[in-house]
């Protein structure tokens, strides 16, 4: 039984992750997340379009220099 329950709450944190991943790469607007010492930990295609980095070049930027 507790076995079931992890497996519905793991599918629905799946579920909501894929929403959440979806909505952000269709907004136009740059949309990113860093943690406390400023390195972006997330962000979506429309920043890197924006600010012309890639994926790659802005995971190793200090988000606090780059503002």
């Amino acid at each position: 039984m507790a076995y079931r329950k992890l497996k519905e709450t793991i599918s629905t944190l799946q579920k909501s992750e894929e929403t959440h991943r979806s909505l952000l790469e269709e907004i136009e607007e740059g949309y990113l997340e860093a943690d406390v010492t400023g390195k972006i930990t997330l962000c979506n295609q429309s920043f890197c379009r924006i600010t012309g980095y890639s994926l790659d070049e802005l995971k190793v930027m200090d988000f606090r220099e780059y503002v």
